[in-house]
């Protein structure tokens, strides 16, 4: 991760801005006023994000326009995977995926009528795909190979939504449902099946989004300037405490583990 990259909403829309960690600055990268659903290359040199005409890919540091890669209009959310790999997309309320050389012509990887699908994330060795299902009328988070064959496992227990892989690919984060929201770490294993391992509670979530730090054990999280997380207004960025204290602190019997 080069850097943090967030939306700011202006007067008409939202352009996607990138935040140097260490300097502290920030510098805006689009000019659309419909861009939305941007994510890093795994390489971290660009950024690809939704805009107006499709999917749009943007070196950085900022050198000449954009290129588009897919013409995919109605996108809610995108995660570029490794050289070679799949990269997946949430088009209303379905998954498609393609490959990195045909992108723009992504197709229908999990999409079950009555049910809505979506914040997929593909796996930092580009094997697993970990998505969000309504599946039984309550969002939880699932991991399934890309692109098959292969079972589905169910990672949350009783509701979860807004899965994070770690840079390992062994783990998977989350927030469970309700208010407050916790955070988790779930550890997935892929034989002698794939499922999820272990469960771990690591700190309330009072937060408007999150990533995770590539040394996978601190957060950037993004702080919600209302009570309510779901409010979608948001100010300021913090790292959090190292996982693992938190983890030993759980483990201590300040938090749970759920196996």
């Amino acid at each position: 991760m080069a850097g943090t990259i967030f939306t700011v909403q202006g007067k008409i829309g939202f352009d996607v801005w990138v935040a140097d960690l260490a300097s502290g600055t920030t510098e805006r990268l689009t000019t659309d006023p419909m861009t939305d659903a941007s994510e890093w290359t795994r390489d971290g040199r660009a950024v690809a994000y939704q805009s107006s005409a499709g999917v749009r890919l943007q070196a950085w540091p900022r050198s000449g326009g954009s290129t588009p890669i897919a013409d995919t209009k109605e996108l809610g959310f995108l995660s570029a995977g490794p050289a070679g790999a799949y990269w997946a997309f949430g088009v209303n309320a379905d998954i498609l995926i393609a490959r990195d050389d045909s992108l723009n012509a992504p197709r229908p990887f999990i999409a079950s009528a009555g049910v809505d699908e979506g914040s997929p994330r593909v796996s930092p060795d580009g094997r697993l795909l970990a998505y969000v299902s309504s599946e039984g009328g309550q969002l939880n988070v699932y991991v399934q190979p890309i692109p098959g064959p292969g079972a589905r496992a169910r990672v949350s227990v009783s509701g979860g939504r807004d899965p994070m892989w770690s840079p390992d690919g062994t783990a998977l984060f989350y927030r469970t449902l309700g208010s407050p929201a916790t955070f988790m770490r779930a550890t997935i294993a892929e034989r002698p099946r794939l499922e999820a391992t272990r469960r771990d509670s690591l700190f309330p979530y009072r937060y408007a989004g999150y990533d995770v730090m590539p040394n996978g054990r601190e957060f950037l999280m993004l702080k919600a300037t209302s009570s309510d997380p779901r409010a979608g207004a948001a100010s300021g960025l913090t790292i959090t405490t190292s996982w693992l204290q938190l983890l030993a602190r759980s483990r201590g019997g300040q938090a749970g583990a759920v196996r």
